[in-house]
């Protein structure tokens, strides 16, 4: 009988992708991580940026490292799935801009294992998968004490999606707080949330970012999520 989580073939290929980057040195870039959950749905992650011209992150070509795992449930036809997945991708990408304006754009190969129970012979998701995937993250600060973010994500492969825009009201180098929402999917499921979120809590060198509302998931009743996010940069 087959494993029923082959993730270690999934991130020995993910790692093999990654290695045949250029990357630079490790001590140098962004890390980010994080953590959310609701009623039926996870996710987790770990990543990192880092410039591939300079010895500090800024505008110019950059490398993007990410690994997450996810969890969801769905419905088809009356009949409830529960998914697990696990993820790594590896890509290529830009800064720019100047403030009030900046954004990123990356291209990247994410392998995705993904298991389903009980099985969804119409999933195509189902399975391991190595797909290209397009992200981007757009930032405007159109005030001093305001300020909008939005950020997306797509996967052409299995039409996987994330899409996510925030306005912010604080200090551009301390606390804010505001709005988020967000949708997300794939050829499984449908989801949307909304909530307030506080960012820029100071940890030392480090950020977090703290956020709670209400998730609607396609064909299921409205569930509270809470999340949390850290980044830093050494």
């Amino acid at each position: 009988m087959p494993a029923r989580h082959p993730y270690r073939l999934s991130l020995g290929l993910c790692l093999a992708t990654a290695a045949a980057l250029p990357l630079p040195a490790l001590a140098e870039g962004l890390w980010l991580s994080g953590a959310e959950a609701s009623r039926g749905a996870s996710y987790l992650y770990l990543g990192r940026i880092a410039s591939l011209e300079h010895d500090q992150l800024q505008n110019g070509w950059a490398t993007r490292l990410w690994l997450d795992r996810a969890g969801y449930t769905y419905r088809v036809d009356g009949q409830r799935y529960r998914g697990r997945s696990v993820g790594l991708e590896a890509g290529v990408g830009y800064l720019f801009g100047q403030a009030p304006f900046t954004g990123s754009a990356f291209v990247s190969l994410m392998a995705r294992d993904t298991h389903l129970s009980p099985a969804d012979p119409g999933s195509e998701v189902s399975g391991f998968h190595l797909r290209p995937k397009v992200s981007s993250d757009l930032n405007w600060q159109f005030n001093p004490r305001w300020a909008a973010n939005a950020g997306l994500s797509y996967t052409p492969l299995g039409h996987a999606w994330w899409a996510r825009a925030r306005l912010l009201w604080g200090r551009a180098d301390g606390l804010r707080w505001g709005l988020e929402h967000a949708q997300h999917g794939d050829d499984s499921y449908r989801a949307r949330q909304t909530g307030v979120v506080l960012t820029g809590v100071p940890a030392g060198a480090a950020h977090w970012s703290f956020k709670a509302g209400v998730r609607q998931l396609r064909g299921e009743s409205s569930a509270p999520y809470v999340g949390v996010d850290l980044n830093w940069t050494f």
